[in-house]
């Protein structure tokens, strides 16, 4: 399984579910290798790729909302313009990943490694950071109105010109090797 071949059928009958076609059945891809593959476009909105293996995939302008992401690697993969408004990537790894001009609102980013990404001119409004690792990323303008990130490590991240209008967080480590020493509230 996890072809090229078997995922593109999977994607088609994925379609057909969410158009309530009776042929269709949900994607769910627990502990999948998708790895590499050109995912340009598809449309995953409310599938379920729990820990399943994304690094170095291509997902531009795929459509990921209200999908089930959690445990899922995504290093080193290109999500420019994805949709990935409601999905829950608690967990989820995305070092050197490119997000940028993401749709993410109300996400759950909770425990997610973001170390290094890319997240610039990106809308995340109402998403929880919750003790996630966002160290030596870019939000560059961005919106996260009304985010969360208590316990969050924030060492290093370049937030010029973005917005965290009604942002909040608590016990936010801003040290470098996130050993808690350097512990306050949100100061962006």
């Amino acid at each position: 399984m996890n072809t090229l071949f078997d995922i593109r059928r999977l994607l088609e009958s994925h379609k057909r579910w969410l158009e309530m076609d009776p042929s269709g059945a949900r994607m769910e891809l627990y502990g999948g290798n998708l790895k590499n593959l050109d995912l340009t476009g598809a449309v995953l909105s409310e599938s379920i790729l729990n820990d399943t293996d994304l690094t170095g995939a291509c997902l531009t302008s795929a459509d990921l909302s209200g999908a089930e992401l959690n445990g899922s690697v995504f290093d080193d993969a290109d999500l420019t313009g994805a949709v990935l408004s409601k999905a829950n990537l608690i967990g989820a790894r995305f070092r050197n990943t490119k997000l940028r001009s993401v749709k993410a609102i109300r996400c759950d980013f909770s425990r997610a490694d973001l170390r290094n990404a890319d997240i610039s001119h990106a809308v995340m409004d109402g998403s929880l950071f919750v003790q996630c690792d966002l160290r030596n990323t870019s939000l560059q303008e961005s919106s996260l109105a009304r985010c969360l990130f208590d316990n969050a490590a924030l060492y290093g991240i370049s937030a010029t010109g973005a917005s965290f209008n009604d942002s909040r967080g608590k016990d936010i480590d801003y040290s470098q090797n996130r050993d808690g020493s350097d512990l306050g509230d949100l100061k962006i």
